[in-house]
């Protein structure tokens, strides 16, 4: 039992020492750039998922293992952590931070909780009809960067309200003579709370849309430089002789994986290259599986560094890494299905999926399986 208290004490120095170390054969015996990167990869996200090292450091690491590497030299690393995208999530984090210092996001909070009350249902119903229609105009970034505070000061409103719930309880259980002053003190506690709260905030979203950025950046690279997304997705060739309901139940699979620790853009660019001439080459419609492909690139919900909008929300402080690898698990497999339903019956009506295209090459069929 000793052993195992020490090991808890010392979980975090110890992913941190053994898991590069458990990791190094990857690029000693496959001495390949898709070795190395995919070292990189592992050892990043490991790091991401354990929280053994604060996000932020674990995003600068590819600073130093890409130029060790020789996937990147330093200029190009460099120039990967601050791209033009970056000042617009400046920009939206500036706007974020005037809404809360001007109290705006109080304003929009007490109108939501007058509009669908209490419930935490109707809250959150409100919330995420909110955050979908600003995202329709405005990216998901933007959107989430809106919402976040409101969602915030919703939240320490309901904390104050328990906390003044608690304490007239207890004074009228303690017999106080005077439960408004206690009630003014928690009060007081609260708002003193809230504001160390808000301050802290207004820094870690700077930090947590940093790290975001940064890591899709950074994924992006990796693709470009060491084709490692391209190995990968070449060694989708051989599931052509499965069925293909399967076919495009692995290929959402891989994409979704894949998308949780790159750029959506680079993963739908690497992919559908390999995944159009696998269709053609089973004499299927490309957009049977181009489609749901292209839906599961947005399946990126596991982690805070997956997109910006899960850097947004993991930096107030409320969640762990695990709670949203949680959750998101089982979002994506939610999302999975419905894609997979979708393309199954009402998508192929809508683009005529059975209809091979007469655009496309005529190749002799390889699939004897059928759907």
């Amino acid at each position: 039992m000793k052993i195992l208290s020490y090991l808890l004490v010392y979980r975090r120095l110890l992913l941190i020492v053994l898991t590069p170390l458990l990791l190094l054969p990857l690029p000693l015996i496959i001495k390949t750039k898709e070795a190395e990167c995919a070292y990189t990869l592992f050892v990043v996200a490991i790091f991401w998922l354990t929280e053994a090292l604060p996000l932020a450091v674990s995003a600068l690491l590819p600073a130093i293992m890409f130029p060790f590497f020789g996937i990147m030299g330093s200029k190009q690393v460099a120039s990967a952590y601050f791209k033009d995208f970056h000042l617009l999530l400046i920009g939206v984090i500036c706007l974020a931070t005037s809404t809360e210092k001007w109290n705006l996001h109080k304003r929009v909070a007490l109108r939501m909780v007058m509009l669908v009350g209490v419930n935490p249902a109707w809250l959150m119903l409100g919330f995420m009809v909110s955050c979908a229609f600003l995202s329709m105009w405005l990216s998901n970034t933007s959107a989430a960067a809106m919402v976040m505070p409101i969602v915030e000061a919703v939240a320490q409103q309901i904390i104050r309200a328990e906390a003044e719930a608690d304490a007239l309880e207890m004074s009228c259980s303690n017999g106080s003579v005077n439960p408004a002053l206690e009630l003014d003190e928690n009060i007081g506690e609260c708002e003193n709370t809230e504001w160390k709260e808000k301050q802290i905030n207004g820094y870690n979203n700077n930090v947590a849309s940093t790290v975001c950025t940064v890591e899709e950046e950074n994924e992006k690279g990796k693709e470009q430089v060491s084709n490692l997304s391209e190995w990968v997705a070449s060694k989708l060739t051989p599931i052509g002789s499965l069925p293909l309901w399967l076919i495009i139940l692995i290929s959402c699979l891989i994409v979704t994986l894949v998308t949780e620790v790159a750029s959506n853009a680079a993963t739908i660019t690497i992919f559908l290259p390999i995944l159009s001439p696998l269709a053609e080459a089973i004499h299927v419609n490309p957009l049977f599986i181009l489609i749901p492909a292209t839906l599961c690139t947005s399946f990126a919900f596991l982690l805070p560094v997956s997109n910006p909008s899960n850097a947004i929300v993991f930096s107030y402080r409320h969640l762990t890494v695990m709670d949203m690898v949680k959750a998101g698990l089982g979002i994506n497999i939610i999302g999975v299905a419905v894609v997979m339903l979708a393309i199954m019956t009402w998508i192929v009506p809508i683009f005529d999926l059975y209809t091979y295209p007469s655009w496309i090459p005529n190749i002799p069929s390889t699939n004897g399986t059928g759907l």
